[in-house]
């Protein structure tokens, strides 16, 4: 099963203009993350899916390594919190296969750039918890976020 969350049109224009994908991805990844804390799993998940998928897209068109490393972790973070809201409602499939394939593309960044290894370690020790955690329903139902807060994107890169 493919999780699409963007539609193609609305892909194409993003990966066309990252300042756009910023804040695409900071609307999505705030709204998912109020309703995330709200326990509204429903309302969280489109919301929570937008911010994975923009932030597979900024990830891909980053050039530097400071924007790479941001990149992978906004992917990682949201990728987490849209994991934990899926298994919120009952749907561990999903929930499993978003963390797996988080996990392959933090590798695949791996492969591509040794230099941030440091970074992507991290990412993937976090990805590895989390699908731990889902794959032996040891899941509160807000696990550990306390950290995940991701201020302003756009100048964060930019």
């Amino acid at each position: 099963m493919k999780l699409r969350f963007l539609c193609a049109n609305h892909r194409v224009l993003l990966q066309s203009d990252i300042k756009k994908a910023l804040t695409v991805f900071q609307a999505g990844f705030d709204s998912g993350y109020y309703f995330f804390w709200q326990a509204d799993w429903s309302e969280a998940t489109p919301h929570l899916g937008c911010a994975v998928e923009v932030a597979e897209i900024i990830l891909t068109q980053t050039i530097t390594e400071k924007e790479s490393s941001r990149a992978s972790e906004w992917l990682t973070m949201s990728a987490i919190l849209l994991a934990y809201s899926f298994n919120n409602k009952n749907n561990r499939k999903e929930a499993e296969e978003i963390i797996m394939l988080t996990i392959n593309r933090v590798e695949r960044q791996l492969v591509d750039n040794p230099t941030q290894a440091v970074f992507c370690s991290r990412h993937l020790e976090r990805l590895y918890y989390a699908l731990s955690n889902i794959t032996n329903g040891n899941l509160t139902a807000a696990g550990n976020f306390e950290d995940v807060m991701i201020y302003n994107s756009v100048s964060a890169v930019h």
